[in-house]
């Protein structure tokens, strides 16, 4: 789902800043196993505007406009967002609610193990 900023006039956002911008599109999905995922479009991501907290995860039980935050990044100059204009997409997706068990060690192992960062190679 595209979501165009809700705005009456031009918005100027200034490298390095963040502006709120409303989508006027309400959100009362009311299920705990569906979430609502937001990500920058990414010819404006290209261009230096990207959603402030990068994906935005918005819960079942909100209630309310869809808010976006977006931050000019990387651009030295001012971006300009339009009235209408689409600058984020949405998706909905299933949420897994696993159950957790705490153990003292691991009943199998795996080749990789503990290993972190960088330990599967280049």
């Amino acid at each position: 789902v595209d979501l165009a900023a809700a705005i009456t006039e031009p918005v100027v956002v200034r490298p390095n800043e963040t502006v709120r911008i409303p989508t006027n599109i309400g959100y009362n999905m009311m299920n705990p196993n569906i979430m609502l995922k937001v990500q920058p479009r990414s010819g404006l991501g290209s261009r230096g505007l990207i959603l402030g907290n990068l994906i935005g995860l918005i819960d079942s039980d909100y209630q309310g406009d869809i808010i976006l935050v977006a931050w000019n990044r990387l651009s030295n100059e001012d971006i300009v967002i339009q009235p209408a204009e689409r600058i984020a997409q949405a998706t909905f997706e299933v949420v897994v609610r696993p159950t957790f068990k705490k153990v003292t060690e691991f009943t199998t192992a795996t080749e990789r193990g503990d290993g972190g960062f960088g330990s599967t190679g280049q």
